[in-house]
């Protein structure tokens, strides 16, 4: 027998076993294929040698996303954002007073604010907040959900926030709207 097909037939027979093993699904995970299709998708986005705050936060957002296997979009300015319902009715603008219950946490799941432990939804006027808030929320409409990964620059940036986010934190928000006029 020639060599070659000493080679070949020992691989032909690994790529048959694994094309024919069944794959389970984990109630909340994703299939094997599409996990690693994520992180495929992810790892292409990374930057080699950050140099830039922005390209920093786009690679740390990036790690989190692979390490996390979450399924997230991203909007041109660098969001990175999963929508579960977006709501009813007319999405709100930089003028609107808003009311949302949120919390936010850092990427290691640690919570710094949260409208729920307060006890109370949180109202205010769009053009006062962050500006990935600005964004994020003129993504939904009453009644919508979605959280929103916010690098530092769209968040509290350079100075952070004294005694409760450090400069240049990637931060995570997990934003239920309630409604707007």
């Amino acid at each position: 027998m020639p060599k070659i097909f000493l080679v070949i037939l020992p691989l032909l027979a690994l790529l048959t076993a694994c094309e024919t093993s069944e794959k389970t699904d984990t109630p909340g995970k994703q299939k094997i294929e599409n996990e690693d299709e994520l992180i495929l998708r992810y790892s292409s986005l990374l930057v080699a040698n950050p140099r830039s705050q922005q390209e920093k936060d786009e690679n740390t957002i990036l790690n989190f996303l692979i390490d996390s296997l979450w399924d997230f979009s991203r909007t041109p300015s660098g969001i990175w954002y999963r929508i579960e319902s977006a709501g009813t009715g007319d999405t709100p603008n930089l003028q609107s007073r808003v009311i949302v219950n949120y919390r936010g946490t850092y990427l290691d799941g640690g919570e710094f604010d949260s409208s729920y432990k307060k006890g109370a939804p949180l109202m205010f006027s769009l053009d006062r907040v962050i500006p990935g808030w600005q964004e994020a929320l003129q993504m939904l409409r009453p009644g919508g959900k979605g959280t929103f990964i916010i690098p530092s620059r769209l968040a509290y940036g350079r100075e952070g926030f004294p005694g409760l986010i450090e400069p240049n934190t990637v931060l995570i928000f997990y934003v239920e709207f309630l409604k707007f006029s």
